[in-house]
């Protein structure tokens, strides 16, 4: 598994092969390893202790996105198979969080990070920043480009708000 590619100053960009997989499945890696990861991660991640992400990504010698990515696939099929089976409830909690989260950021004026931080804290569904940025987006694109008034009738205007950040300084892009 261990390859090692060596190269002189002539050597051309042609001459290596490109063709092979990005990703390999490791064998050594069995099922009950990735599961004990997984869970290992969600509980991490539900007592807040830092670092253990880190520790498993080194000791299995993986990334620490593969980490979150089993660790989310664990809780996904968990709440399926463990959860409430009234798909009624879901909508509930999601339009919760959608409130929340809506209410937070554009009345509240909160960055993502403290809309998480402050959904986590009260325990309302979906507090992830990508989540939270990402059904943003998602309802700027239902808010229309343009507003039309017909016999100068007062309308409301929503607009959204995303924040992205370069060299830690925060970049606010808002959705008129």
């Amino acid at each position: 598994m261990n390859q090692t590619i060596s190269y002189t100053a002539d050597t051309k960009v042609k001459d290596f092969e490109f063709s092979s997989p990005k990703f390999i499945r490791r064998e050594d890696l069995s099922i009950l390893d990735r599961i004990n990861i997984a869970h290992t991660a969600l509980m991490a991640q539900k007592n807040n202790d830092w670092g253990v992400i880190s520790e498993l990504s080194n000791f299995y010698m993986i990334s620490r996105s593969f980490v979150y990515m089993l660790a989310h696939n664990l809780l996904d099929t968990s709440s399926i198979i463990f959860g409430p089976t009234n798909s009624n409830q879901i909508t509930i909690d999601k339009k919760l969080a959608f409130n929340h989260m809506l209410s937070l950021r554009m009345e509240g004026r909160c960055s993502i990070e403290a809309t998480s931080t402050i959904m986590k804290r009260f325990g309302i569904n979906l507090p992830s920043t990508g989540s939270i940025s990402q059904y943003l987006k998602q309802f700027g694109s239902f808010v229309p480009n343009t507003l039309t008034t017909e016999n100068d009738e007062f309308q409301m205007v929503v607009f959204l708000s995303d924040e992205i950040f370069s060299k830690n300084i925060p970049i606010l892009v808002t959705v008129d």
